[in-house]
């Protein structure tokens, strides 16, 4: 029923899976750190209508939106270099917002922006904005409803008080959303807020490579 592998063939499988999981390894090696220990000196602090609480907590970043909407903002070009965007954060409190899609519901406890320049610069980048939805499930996709410069991907979906872990491939995002081939980003973003909502919402964030 069964055939005889030879050792030939399982010489070249394993070569196969050592390959893999070399370049497993090198991509993650070659990603930047941007936040550790909730560190946000190499990033600039940006308010859009009232000031979110960021504050370092026990190793990580907290945030506190209450009424609120702010965020830190890494203002460096970044080359794609195969490796991917990845972060942990947990959510220990919605806002409350209702429908994320409307305006009136467009508040995210956890939102990590990744960002391409325009003509205009920042001001007229492209945005993909990964966000974790509190009724949205985990690859929904919709565009912001102020602007169609950002689209919106829910990577992780209610469970409040449970640290996730999220991996993006920003290179074939940028493609799918936006049909861009891309080598590099100019900006990478954290925010949490409920000024829409005039909710409260509370997140940490950590360990944001790329």
């Amino acid at each position: 029923m069964f055939k005889k592998i030879s050792n030939k063939t399982l010489i070249s499988i394993s070569l196969s899976a050592l390959v893999a999981i070399s370049t497993s390894f090198l991509t993650i090696a070659n990603a930047k750190t941007l936040l550790d220990n909730g560190n946000v000196s190499a990033w600039k602090y940006r308010s859009f209508e009232g000031d979110t609480s960021y504050t370092a907590d026990n190793g990580t970043l907290k945030a506190v939106a209450d009424n609120s909407s702010s965020g830190y903002f890494y203002e460096n070009k970044i080359q794609l270099n195969g490796q991917k965007l990845s972060w942990r954060w947990k959510v220990d409190q919605f806002p409350g917002a209702g429908n994320e899609k409307a305006k009136s519901g467009d508040d995210f406890a956890g939102r990590v922006y990744v960002l391409k320049k325009g003509l205009f610069g920042l001001a007229s980048a492209k945005a993909i904005v990964y966000v974790w939805s509190e009724n949205q499930p985990v690859g929904s996709s919709w565009v912001n409803p102020y602007t169609d410069k950002a689209v919106q991907v829910v990577v992780s979906s209610g469970s409040p008080g449970n640290w996730k872990s999220v991996q993006r491939d920003v290179k074939a995002d940028f493609k799918k959303y936006y049909n861009l081939d891309i080598d590099a980003v100019d900006a990478v973003a954290l925010m949490t807020d409920s000024d829409n909502s005039g909710g409260k919402a509370i997140t940490w964030y950590d360990d944001i490579n790329l």
